[in-house]
């Protein structure tokens, strides 16, 4: 029961603004554990417990009562260039921290564009932790071949969200996959393909997401090097200030498996005023 979880216990009391001693409290109590989670689910009568054959986002007609959908411009200022998502940007989930609008992924789309489009034609791109997808569209968009991925419960959402730029995007419409970061029966489907390149947006928020991070990028390596890319993975991070930290720690963690180059760094508001949030751009070998 994957919402029972403790980590995912406390993702949820964290987004909901508990301090760190409250959600302690609450933690070393089984009962207010217990309390809190079936509060949890009289209030959000969606959501369901099984990993299995359930999860939030599996009834999704009944889950876009609590999400937005919205336009989100990827062009230049003043264009109208944009993707169509659902997301939820009033947490009303709670949950899956996938669900929302993180202001990585929007500064990353608008660097994106700012290389343009003759960068990204026709590169395999695979991004990771998708969340709602935007990157991985707004890279679509620019010509890239995208694979999207994240965890189960997510799927239906990054489906819904290729569905509403299908018509748009045509036969560059992203793939969409499970893929669970440390569970290895997730990803024979997303690395049957090579990849030019690897994508994530504020994936570092965490300290607990770098090992199984590694992971999915040491294994995609070796995919990539017996296959047509000797030179290795290129991998481009983007973080908002939140997530900064993870980055640095991430950075030193791969040196200790990877020779890796920093190709460069740079701040959103370099490129665009609306963002001004750091992006990162590392390459692995």
């Amino acid at each position: 029961e994957i919402v029972r979880a403790p980590e995912r216990l406390v993702t949820i009391m964290t987004r909901l603004g508990y301090t760190p001693d409250q959600i302690e409290d609450i933690m070393e109590d089984q009962k207010k554990a217990d309390k809190f989670f079936n509060e949890m689910k009289r209030n959000r009568h969606w959501v369901l417990d099984s990993f299995s054959d359930k999860g939030i986002m599996r009834n999704f007609d009944r889950a876009k009562e609590f999400l937005v959908r919205s336009r989100v411009l990827t062009g230049p200022v003043g264009s109208s260039e944009g993707i169509e998502i659902y997301a939820d940007v009033r947490k009303a989930t709670g949950l899956y921290t996938g669900s929302g609008l993180w202001p990585g992924s929007l500064g990353f789309v608008h660097w994106a564009a700012s290389k343009g489009s003759k960068f990204w034609k026709d590169k395999r791109v695979l991004e990771v932790g998708s969340g709602v997808g935007l990157a991985g569209l707004a890279l679509a968009k620019l010509g890239a071949r995208v694979t999207l991925t994240d965890i189960r419960e997510l799927v239906p959402l990054l489906r819904e969200n290729v569905d509403l730029n299908r018509n748009e995007l045509g036969k560059l419409s992203p793939e969409v996959f499970e893929l669970h970061w440390g569970e290895e029966g997730t990803y024979e489907q997303p690395m049957a393909e090579t990849y030019d390149m690897v994508i994530g947006t504020d994936v570092t928020y965490s300290d607990e997401l770098i090992t199984p991070f590694l992971h999915v990028l040491s294994t995609l390596v070796f995919y990539s090097r017996i296959a047509r890319n000797p030179m290795g993975l290129t991998v481009y991070l983007a973080a908002s200030k939140s997530s900064q930290q993870g980055v640095e720690e991430f950075l030193q963690h791969a040196g200790l498996i990877f020779q890796y180059e920093l190709v460069e760094q740079v701040k959103s508001a370099e490129f665009s005023p609306r963002f001004p949030d750091k992006l990162k751009e590392s390459e692995t070998d």
